[in-house]
């Protein structure tokens, strides 16, 4: 079978730049053997018998500090190889680079799409290159996270062609698949759906209804383990005491991370095992009320300093480990996809096609929890991809499209269909001046 050249010019970038990434990495001291942290954690757990427990290499019982899916691919891969963790960070790496196929075909199909391929490859060159650690150099929940929000994206934008019962089940399974590898992937799908197609409302709480299915036995699970229902993951009032408590801006870097249970064996680790996971957690509500209490500026201030981290402020965990040029080169191009948001929001309606409002809400969906709760460099790399075509429209709609506008509602065959249709009619009346 021989590919259509557009489909090879999408492919080709798109399998080769994860092997070169990789393979430049493997050149220096890459995290790769990192897998993710409390997650490689719980997968060992899990391996060994003890069930979904013990995220901080203690024996410490049940969790669900992370969600579930992860660890369980973990698991499965250290089954595979028979517990030879070099055959298992193999593995994650191969599926990590997937990942960043799947988004880096992602942006060049719709660069291709409204004609603007080779501008599309420059952006993605530019935002592969300055996240090249993150991307390359360690291995995490984006390496799972980057696929599932190239798929949320398709998820939403193919959504308003499906009108049968059976895509609303698919819909609500993928859905649901989304929430328990990231409770926010989850809720970037669900508040996308329900944006988008909340005219079709049956046709939602179909999608929503299987969303659930999907999501249940995990909550049973909590409940049974625990003693208290869990939405997907359980640390997440850990994390706002860190980020309003610990942290002295709110912005979560390597001097706050001295003091969480998993990085190093100190009085928080202790306290987690000798208390249990839900005494744990509950235990530093006092905390966080009397903070939220007696300084409240305060936290609106950390909140604020989230905000411009997450989208124009680019702040490294480590700012040693980078050089000053680079630091500068980053924090220029990190604003880029904020501002592309500006321009894709105030675009009139009849010109902003249902593919830019996916990714808006997508962006817009995906950091506003970490905003709210806890944030760092780290949170904000599953969303690259989006980030990229943000960058792609915004600078499509200043140097105008080349084609004709696409419609509202995202098909864009139509447009293409108008563009050829005139192209016809030109030759044909062509045709005809010769013939008199």
């Amino acid at each position: 079978m021989i590919l259509s050249r557009s489909f090879r010019r999408v492919l080709v970038p798109s399998l080769w730049i994860p092997v070169l990434g990789f393979s430049i990495a493997l050149m220096g001291s890459p995290m790769l053997w990192h897998l993710g942290a409390e997650y490689d954690c719980i997968a060992t757990a899990l391996r060994s018998g003890r069930g979904f427990a013990d995220p901080f290499y203690v024996q410490s019982g049940p969790t669900a500090w992370m969600p579930p899916v992860m660890p369980c691919i973990l698991a499965s891969f250290y089954w595979l190889c028979g517990d030879d963790r070099n055959g298992v960070i193999v593995l994650f790496t191969c599926l990590q680079g997937l990942s960043i196929s799947l988004t880096i075909a992602m942006v060049l199909s719709e660069a291709q799409r409204i004609g603007r391929y080779w501008f599309g490859i420059v952006i993605v060159a530019i935002g592969i290159s300055v996240n090249y650690d993150s991307l390359f150099q360690i291995t995490h929940d984006h390496g799972i996270l980057l696929g599932v929000v190239a798929a949320i994206y398709f998820l939403l934008v193919k959504a308003q062609h499906q009108a049968t019962r059976s895509t609303a089940v698919v819909q609500g399974f993928c859905g649901g698949f989304a929430a328990l590898c990231s409770p926010i992937c989850g809720l970037v799908w669900a508040s996308g759906l329900s944006m988008f197609q909340w005219k079709r409302l049956r046709w939602v709480m179909i999608a929503g209804a299987t969303s659930v299915l999907v999501i249940s036995p995990w909550m049973i699970r909590n409940r049974l383990a625990l003693g208290r229902w869990v939405p997907i993951k359980s640390a997440g009032k850990f994390e706002v005491y860190f980020s309003m408590v610990v942290d002295d801006d709110g912005i979560v870097d390597m001097n706050s991370f001295q003091q969480h249970p998993w990085l190093v064996d100190n009085d928080t680790r202790a306290l987690y095992a000798k208390l249990g996971e839900s005494a744990f957690i509950d235990h530093f509500d006092p905390q966080i009320r009397e903070k939220v209490m007696q300084e409240p500026m305060d936290c609106v201030s950390r909140i604020a300093n989230r905000f411009l981290s997450a989208t124009i402020l680019w702040q490294p965990l480590l700012v040693d480990q980078h050089s000053e040029w680079f630091i500068v080169i980053r924090s220029v191009v990190f604003a880029f996809p904020f501002y592309g948001l500006l321009v894709v929001l105030f675009k009139s309606k009849d010109r902003r096609c249902m593919r830019e409002s996916v990714a808006a809400h997508i962006y817009i969906a995906g950091l506003l929890p970490y905003i709210a709760i806890t944030y760092y460099e780290r949170h904000g790399i599953p969303l690259i991809g989006i980030k990229m075509l943000l960058v792609l429209y915004g600078f499509e709609t200043f140097l105008g499209s080349r084609s004709e506008p696409v419609d509202r509602d995202g098909g864009g065959q139509e447009a293409v269909g108008l563009e050829s249709q005139q192209l016809l009619n030109q030759v044909d009346g062509f045709r005809i001046d010769n013939s008199t």
